[in-house]
């Protein structure tokens, strides 16, 4: 029974390290799809309740935006911002996110090709950049991680820029 128990709790963390880890990748490509792409995405990726509503935004300069929400059990809270009128996704929140400790959710960015380019201690919160030299688009991140006790969640912010020349 012990060997059952014990393979069930690493077979959960593991699964959670994997949902995880994809999440820049999942990030990256809602941010590369209209709204029906969007919302496919994100129900092929276990998103519930996955809504389209209205609101502004105040990282978009309180922009009125079409928003595209979802819930599943690697991500608590998903929200896709289109400004008024757009196809393409403007910005991205991937927020409440489960990672073992600190050092796992920052490989995750790192091993997705990002780097840190400022660090906000007072926020718990790092900048980071994947540059794609030679391609029209980068993405910039905003990556807040908060550590308890019972492990560490992230808040993520990401956008899609263009590259600089």
């Amino acid at each position: 029974m012990k060997k059952v128990l014990c393979f069930v709790l690493l077979f959960s963390v593991f699964m959670g390290v994997i949902y995880a880890q994809s999440v820049p990748k999942f990030g990256e490509a809602i941010l590369s799809s209209n709204k029906e792409k969007a919302k496919s995405l994100m129900k092929e990726n276990g998103f519930n309740n996955v809504g389209l509503t209205m609101l502004r935004c105040k990282e978009l300069d309180n922009a009125l935006c079409d928003v595209i929400s979802g819930t599943s059990k690697w991500c608590p809270m998903c929200h896709v911002f289109y400004k008024k009128g757009s196809i393409i996704p403007s910005l991205i929140k991937i927020n409440l996110v489960s990672y073992l400790n600190d050092n796992a959710a920052a490989n995750a960015w790192k091993n997705a090709g990002y780097t840190i380019i400022q660090s906000l201690p007072s926020e718990y919160t790092h900048i980071l950049v994947r540059d794609l030299q030679g391609q029209k688009y980068s993405f910039v991140a905003r990556v807040q991680i908060l550590s308890t006790p019972n492990g560490t969640n992230v808040n993520t912010q990401l956008m899609k820029i263009l590259t600089p020349d």
